[in-house]
């Protein structure tokens, strides 16, 4: 019998590795940028079919701008010329509204003064009163004590 024997021998150079390592980088960067063109182009035709089916609605706001930004230029002058002619009397109401708060403060303090003076006094008065119920009955007490004798002396 006969055989046949072949030899088959390969060998890499760490230089042709490196090479073929980028190579097969490559070939998956430009895969990956494929499919980011390829959704970017996607994108790019949404929008741009909401950009045609809004034409006319988006040019009726950019005709419409300008007086849009008249009026709102309008608006804030008038706003302006109110807040200035404002500002002076809201100065003096701020004034009065402090003297204002000043008198209230002094009437309650007045009026915290008088009820204590009041209290204090109605309670003076009630002790005098209860000093001379108690002096009174201290007498009618004695007075009794004085008949009740009188009384033992004359049985």
């Amino acid at each position: 019998m006969f055989t046949l024997a072949t030899v088959f021998q390969v060998s890499f150079s760490l230089l042709d590795i490196l090479i073929g390592l980028l190579v097969i980088a490559g070939i998956v960067v430009l895969v990956l940028l494929a499919k980011v063109l390829f959704s970017l182009s996607k994108t790019l035709k949404a929008v741009s079919a909401v950009v045609e089916d809004n034409k006319t609605n988006l040019d009726s706001s950019l005709a419409n701008l300008p007086s849009i930004t008249k009026s709102v230029e309008s608006m804030l002058t008038e706003a302006d010329g109110m807040v200035k002619e404002v500002k002076p009397n809201l100065v003096v109401t701020l004034r009065e509204v402090e003297g204002i708060t000043t008198d209230v403060h002094k009437l309650s303090t007045d009026a915290v003064d008088t009820v204590e003076y009041v209290a204090m006094t109605a309670v003076d008065t009630i002790d005098n009163i209860n000093t001379g119920v108690s002096s009174a009955t201290d007498y009618v007490a004695l007075i009794k004590s004085i008949l009740e004798s009188v009384k033992s002396i004359l049985k």
